[in-house]
């Protein structure tokens, strides 16, 4: 409008796009859910953006997204099956920390059982490099597998499922969180 020299505000706008019936849509805010700038061990890429399997519970990835609610940020962090392409296990909470992706360890480990010597694949975010997820990994008999460093595409099966599931729950924000949800 201010192209055709007409002057207005953003109230007016407001005003006649409600009349009108229409709904202004927002740009969500970027959450970052990696912490990559840490002093603790990383370890080597072992899929190599190598995203297949043949046998389910050998390669696992995970990751994190946040569902933006009413009541502020909950965090998801999501275990994801290669093979199957199916999401293994999982834990929710309002804190984005070690303890979320350990719980959605157990919840994979619980879930499927996997055989020694599983693939657990990540970014290089502090959460999967402290040592209580290090110990983890190891007493479920993982090995950790990490994204080299500021290459996204390394964890891109899970970003993708991510991404694709929070267009799909959420036409705007969640109202309330769910009680069901496993807030470990």
């Amino acid at each position: 409008m201010r192209k055709d020299g007409i002057i207005t505000s953003c109230k007016c706008i407001r005003r006649l796009m409600d009349d009108a019936g229409l709904i202004p849509v927002t740009r969500r805010r970027i959450v970052n859910t990696t912490d990559s700038k840490h002093d603790l061990a990383v370890f080597p890429n072992l899929l190599q953006q190598n995203f297949s399997a043949n046998h389910i519970n050998r390669i696992w990835v995970s990751d994190f997204t946040y569902i933006p609610t009413d009541e502020g940020w909950l965090y998801l962090c999501s275990v994801l099956d290669i093979c199957s392409r199916r999401i293994v296990g999982w834990a929710v909470s309002n804190s984005i920390d070690r303890q979320l992706a350990i719980t959605a360890l157990n919840s994979a480990v619980r879930n499927r059982k996997p055989e020694p010597a599983f693939v657990f694949h990540t970014d290089r975010g502090c959460q999967y490099a402290s040592s209580d997820f290090r110990n983890a990994v190891a007493a479920a008999g993982g090995i950790q597998s990490m994204s080299a460093k500021g290459n996204p595409y390394d964890n891109a099966c899970a970003e993708a499922f991510l991404s694709h599931s929070r267009w799909n729950a959420s036409a705007g924000t969640v109202s309330q969180p769910d009680s069901r949800l496993n807030r470990q």
